[in-house]
């Protein structure tokens, strides 16, 4: 089903957020025993889930209940975990990577979740063009600007700046991929917005030179992206 086009981080997360909950899904369950009410069940549901064109999600990724959008041509690992998650166009996320998180009440009788209050959570954005390495864990809340890059294992409790090389556990910054004085240069040229075939014809451009063809072209070359969900 089409949806809507234009990638805005924020209204478009709002607008996803209104849409009514879809049950689809399939799913194995092996129960061990009936009356002990313990099984095991593999599930995957994408009917909260909402796409652009040219993503690739391996089927081993689980995703939860709440909404997550997925930008054109980002891809998701084996054995990742998406939950309230908004992702921008162009975002390689490796193996093992959770997104989202849970979160436990820990100043109360318990931890275990069934016996506490429910704690509300924010969504996971992750801009454009993030690059996340395997088995990097990002809590609940936190926004990655575009162009950052996220040290594999690394446990992200904090905003991430554009451009930003982030490691460890808590994650830290350690430096920026590229010159800062060309992070506007970068953002304006909005070259996530243009087709993948012309952004191709750039590959083998040093940056600078790059940006300068992008920013050559005008803004009703960019593509239209739909976005879609299964139903």
């Amino acid at each position: 089903m089409l949806l809507s086009n234009p990638l805005i981080f924020d209204k478009l997360y709002c607008f996803l957020a209104e849409l009514p909950i879809i049950s689809s899904s399939f799913s194995t369950s092996i129960s061990l025993n009936d009356c002990q009410n313990i099984n095991v069940k593999k599930t995957k549901s994408l009917s909260n889930t909402y796409f652009e064109e040219s993503v690739r999600l391996n089927s081993s990724v689980l995703l939860g209940q709440y909404k997550t959008f997925i930008g054109a041509h980002s891809y998701v690992g084996e054995g990742g975990y998406l939950k309230q998650s908004f992702i921008g166009r162009y975002c390689s996320i490796g193996r093992r990577v959770t997104i989202g998180a849970g979160s436990h009440e820990m100043t109360n009788l318990t931890t275990y979740p069934g016996l506490s209050k429910k704690n509300p959570t924010n969504p996971v954005i992750l801009e454009n063009d993030v690059w996340v390495g395997d088995g990097v864990v990002i809590l609940p809340g936190v926004r990655v600007q575009t162009g950052a890059v996220i040290g594999a294992n690394s446990v992200v409790t904090k905003d991430v700046e554009a451009f930003s090389v982030i490691a460890g556990a808590p994650a830290r910054h350690i430096r920026y991929r590229i010159d800062p004085s060309l992070f506007d240069f970068i953002k304006t040229s909005n070259w996530w917005e243009y087709p993948k075939d012309i952004l191709s014809e750039t590959k083998n451009l040093e940056l600078i030179d790059r940006l300068h063809v992008l920013k050559a072209f005008p803004k009703e070359k960019y593509k239209k992206y739909g976005t879609y969900s299964l139903i």
